[in-house]
Order: C-alpha cells, then sequence, then structure tokens
C-alpha cells in the first residue's frame, strides 16, 4: 500500500470544520453544531428513523441546541411489515424516543413516510428532495442532515440539492452517530441491480458507457462482497483502488478488511497492491481530498486516451461514504451503488448489547456550507488556521 500525495490548495473543502463528541480534531460535537444554530430563528434538522439503534443518538445531543420550534423531519428510509419481527421493535423505540425528544425541547416532529409509489428504495431521495422543495422548511437559513440511520441513496440527493440550489444564506451541517461494531451488525441479504445514483449521473447507464478506461473506487466496508461484485461484473473496470480506512478506531480495520476481500481482489481481480489507498476512516475531508487527488491524477494521465470513467462506490461506514460524496460532488464523479433490498440485526448481539454500542457511538458534525467558508467572515481565519495544524502543509 501507497500513500496518496496531499490534494492541491484551495478546493472548497481543503480548509474544513469538523468537530467530534471526544475532540479529536480540536472542536467538539456541540460546539460546531451551536456555533451555526440563528438565536431566535428555527433551525431545521433532517434526520432518519429507520431500525438503526443509533438513529436517535446524535439527535438526543444536538437536540437542546436548536431554537424552540425548531422543525425535524424524521425520514423512515423503508416500509415496515408492522409485525412483530426485531427490526420493526427497533423502529418503533426509535420513534418513540425521537417523540419524546422533540417534545421535552419543544420541536415540531413530522414523520415522512417512504414513497409508496417507488420501485427503487434508490430513487427515494430524489422524491425527498422535490418534496422539500415544496415546504417552508426549504429555505430555513440552518439545516442538519443527520445520515446516522439514512442510507446514502437519500442523503447524497438531499445534501447535493442543498449544496447547488442553496448558495447564500445557508448553514449547512451533517451530523452522524459512528461505531463500526454497529456497522457489523447489521446485515444485508441479496443485491440490488448496480446503477448509479440519481444526482451523481453523468454517464447515464452503466450498460452506455461510452468507450475509455474505466477506474474503480470501491471503499471497502465488511460483509459487501456480493455487492462489489455485483458492481465489477458490470462496471468492468480497467484499473481497480481499494480504498481502506486508517487510521481507523480500530486500528486492525484496515487489515481485516484486506484479508477480508483478499480472494476477491488479488485472486480474482488482480490488484495491484500499489494501488491502495489510505483515507482516515473519522474523517470525511481526508477521503474528499484523496479522491481529489485520484481523480485529477487519471485525468491528466490519462488525457491522450480520452476522458477516463472514474466510479467510486461506498460499502463502508457513513463518514466514508460522506467523504464519496463530496469528493464526487465537487470532481463531478458518478458514484455507483448495489445495495441491499433487505437489512436485518444480526443474531450475534442481544438487544442491550446493540443499544450500549450505539450509545457508544462518536458522534460527528462537519459544517459544509456557510460562514466558515465566506473569507470575509471573521472565524474564516481560525478555520484555516485549524485545518493548517490538523493537516500540516495540505
Amino acid at each position: 500500500m501507497t500513500d496518496t500525495p496531499a490534494a492541491a490548495p484551495h478546493r472548497r473543502w481543503d480548509d474544513h470544520v469538523l468537530g467530534r463528541s471526544d475532540q479529536r480534531y480540536g472542536f467538539g460535537f456541540e460546539e460546531i453544531l451551536k456555533a451555526a444554530v440563528r438565536p431566535g430563528t428555527p433551525s431545521l434538522y433532517v434526520m432518519g428513523l429507520g431500525f438503526d439503534p443509533r438513529a436517535t443518538v446524535a439527535f438526543e445531543t444536538a437536540a437542546p441546541l436548536l431554537p424552540p420550534g425548531s422543525r425535524v423531519l424524521a425520514i423512515v428510509p423503508k416500509a415496515t411489515s408492522g409485525g412483530a419481527s426485531r427490526e420493526s421493535a427497533f423502529q418503533k423505540s426509535n420513534e418513540a424516543r425521537a417523540r419524546e425528544i422533540a417534545a421535552s425541547c419543544s420541536l415540531e416532529l413530522e414523520i415522512i413516510q417512504p414513497n409508496p409509489e417507488a420501485k427503487d428504495t434508490r430513487f427515494h431521495g430524489v422524491w425527498l428532495v422535490r418534496k422539500l422543495r415544496e415546504q417552508r422548511e426549504w429555505l430555513t437559513p440552518h439545516v442538519v442532515v443527520d445520515i446516522s440511520s439514512l442510507p446514502s441513496a437519500i442523503f447524497f440527493a438531499l445534501i447535493r440539492a442543498w449544496l447547488v440550489e442553496r448558495t447564500t444564506d445557508l448553514q449547512l451541517q451533517v451530523v452522524a452517530a459512528e461505531s463500526h461494531h454497529l456497522d457489523d451488525l447489521i446485515l444485508d441479504s441479496g443485491t440490488l441491480a448496480p446503477q448509479f445514483l440519481p444526482g451523481f449521473n453523468k454517464h447515464g447507464s452503466l450498460q452506455e458507457l461510452q468507450p475509455g478506461t474505466r477506474i474503480w473506487l470501491p471503499v471497502l466496508g465488511k460483509g459487501r462482497l456480493a455487492q462489489m461484485e455485483a458492481i465489477w461484473t458490470a462496471f468492468t473496470p480497467h484499473d481497480i483502488c481499494p480504498v481502506v480506512p486508517f487510521p481507523a478506531p480500530d486500528p486492525r480495520r484496515g487489515d481485516s478488511l484486506v484479508a477480508e476481500y483478499g480472494e476477491f481482489l488479488f485472486e480474482t481481480l488482480n490488484v495491484d497492491a500499489q494501488k491502495f489507498i489510505y483515507a482516515d476512516g473519522s474523517n470525511p475531508f481526508d477521503l474528499y481530498k484523496v479522491l481529489m487527488t485520484i481523480s485529477d491524477r487519471y485525468k491528466r494521465a490519462l488525457r491522450p486516451l480520452g476522458q477516463p470513467v472514474i466510479v467510486p462506490s461506498t460499502h463502508g461506514s457513513k463518514l466514508l461514504s460522506l467523504g464519496v460524496l463530496l469528493g464526487a460532488f465537487e470532481a463531478d464523479l458518478s458514484v455507483v451503488n448495489a445495495g441491499a433490498p433487505v437489512s436485518t440485526l444480526s443474531d450475534g448481539a442481544d438487544d442491550e448489547s446493540i443499544r450500549a454500542l450505539a450509545s457508544e457511538s462518536q458522534q460527528t458534525c462537519l459544517w459544509l456550507a456557510g460562514e466558515p467558508y465566506d473569507k470575509s467572515h471573521p472565524d474564516a481565519a481560525r478555520t484555516e488556521g485549524h485545518a493548517d495544524a490538523e493537516h500540516g502543509s495540505d
């Protein structure tokens, strides 16, 4: 494995703001979130309300910081059977807890059910964007998107829409409660046909790709072999650069993922070990910079042969998926997805253990748009100084 050179300066998020509950990067979670709140002006908090036990963890921390009267849109990612399944019980528990938190902080909670006409859940995010544009909340000056329990197909569409359409008077933040232990306990069943995510599709369909060198950047995560095999078969890449989380909360996380996919990567795909890429598993901005650098390098190197098709795919944590979103957004890359139609909780842990892991999740807040990126704002210099201290001479 080789280190990737630092990205060129002066990109959108080279100087960035990131806070965590452990203050690893210099700022705390609550400190960053509170800095964007406008006293007396309601905020908008968008969250997922599936069975993931982390659904309300960040919300419980954030809710007391939001002005009274702020709106909370809780999105149910997939229709539930309403039966007695374990997943249904967790979803109902999350909903009850969300209502309790909202009421205690004088917030207005609205639960949004999935689009009943959707044949593919990957288009649910686009439907939500259209729905939100028709509501007054779309113009809220402070928006927080909690991706802890939102599928990537949904939060990719939502975040992209706000970045593209709300270019002024918007403080946009993204929060997440992360635990790779819980990631490993959510199991996927089946594989959807690979396709580009709406909003991150500049090539039409995989079957309509123009001739050219195809580069695949899969972000590795546990238990996603079937999805990766499906993408490889449909995309037929000429070059593959797997992304491994390192550093990560578990120092051996990267090694275990390489071991899990070793046969597929080295024997089936003949991946060159020199092509592996490291990205900080706790900092989406690090993977963002990696994607910017890699895409720029391939475009320059392959220019005589035509425009290369550079496609990342997400199979890891929510924070790594967010890094893919940011890099793909700025570098104008298509993102391929082969998600599972059904997800369940592993039988390898009981409910009490799962809830305990959720309560221990690391909470992260990223500030994506607003005052820190306005060079005329007095906090801009502080933000730049923090980024320099964190990443050296990036």
